[in-house]
């Protein structure tokens, strides 16, 4: 399974410099994020470690581990007391 995940300038320093799950590609982006693709076995061998990084990465592919991290952060919300207000519709999630 090949998971993509796009790590914030603030994370990519400390991403680069650890050995990954998997096997790994690393590309630095033009905004100095940087973009990682891993070939795993299944993507929930690497869920927990994505889940560590919270909101200093991103899950681009594929979409059934980027759907449950967009649930893991909204049920996070909730627990605090978070409102969000969706983008696309205006309406509160």
């Amino acid at each position: 399974v090949t998971v993509e995940l796009v790590f914030s300038t603030d994370a990519a320093p400390k991403v680069r410099e650890r050995r990954l799950p998997g096997t790994q590609r690393m590309d630095l982006l033009s905004d100095q994020r940087l973009k990682v693709t891993l070939q795993v076995g299944d993507w929930m061998e690497v869920l927990p470690w994505i889940r560590s990084w919270g909101a200093d990465v991103e899950v681009l592919e594929p979409e059934p581990l980027r759907e449950e991290v967009a649930r893991d952060a909204v049920r996070t919300g909730a627990l605090y007391g978070v409102r969000l207000r969706s983008q696309k519709t205006g309406y509160s999630v």
